[in-house]
Parts: C-alpha cells; sequence; structure tokens
C-alpha cells in the first residue's frame, strides 16, 4: 500500500510540475505581471533576447485565440532553446565569412575622353615693388 501511495505521489508531483507551465511576463522582470502561463512546448515567436543578470526573451504566442505579447526569463521553453541555437549559428557563420578588405587602393587610370581639356593660361608678371610691406605689430608691455 506504501509503494502505491509513493507512486501515486511522483506521478501527481510530476503533473502538477507540468501543469505550472511557465510564464509570461508583462516586462523583463519577474516581479511584473504575468500576462500568460505556458507549457514548456508552446508555440512561441521570439523576437530578441536580451542579455543581463539572466536573459529575458521577448515572444508572442496564441494562446487561446489570442495573442499575448511579453517576456520569457526562462531559457528551458522549447522556443527559446531554438532561438539561442539558431543565434548561436548565425554568430559562428558570420565569423567564418569575414570579408577581406584590400588595405592598398587600386590606381585608377582615366581613359582620354576623361582627361579634362587644358586651357592655356596667360603669365602675368608681378611686379615686386607693388607688393605693400606692413609694419610689424605694436609691442604691448604689462
Amino acid at each position: 500500500m506504501t509503494a502505491r501511495f509513493l507512486i501515486f505521489l511522483a506521478a501527481a508531483g510530476s503533473l502538477f510540475a507540468e501543469g505550472a507551465g511557465y510564464r509570461i511576463y508583462s516586462a523583463c522582470d519577474e516581479n511584473a505581471d504575468v500576462s500568460a502561463e505556458i507549457q514548456k512546448d508552446t508555440p512561441l515567436t521570439v523576437q530578441f533576447s536580451i542579455a543581463g543578470s539572466s536573459a529575458c526573451y521577448s515572444v508572442t504566442a496564441n494562446i487561446g485565440g489570442k495573442t499575448v505579447h511579453g517576456y520569457v526569463l526562462d531559457s528551458a521553453v522549447d522556443a527559446v532553446q531554438a532561438f539561442d541555437k539558431a543565434r548561436a549559428k548565425n554568430d559562428r557563420e558570420s565569423f567564418k565569412n569575414i570579408p577581406m578588405v584590400s588595405a592598398s587602393q587600386p590606381a585608377v587610370e582615366s581613359s582620354p575622353a576623361e582627361k579634362p581639356p587644358t586651357v592655356k593660361q596667360d603669365t602675368v608678371k608681378v611686379d615686386p615693388k607693388t607688393d605693400k610691406k606692413y609694419p610689424p605689430p605694436p609691442k604691448m608691455s604689462m
């Protein structure tokens, strides 16, 4: 009889844990209002994550025909785990394909059609005597 009771308690405990689910909060704070309770495998759309002492995930869920937007603080939710895996994979891929930039600039040659026409300029002779010489600025004393 005792063994049956213990098995019943274990089964009830696992059902209770499954029923408790995860919370969608109205803000990135566990003290914020709870917008909804979801199960671990509830389909969610994860828009972005916010890093901090613990990660916070901006999510949208369709619960009972109603769209709920909020924040999940638990990374054990299936959609959040998939989001983190995809983000990590994207980060790894972006570092594999870093574009190489050449430090030297290629020389650009212009074709004869692109060169501006040359203009003959008249030369003007400047008489050095016409340059005005200004006196030095006055010295100031204190």
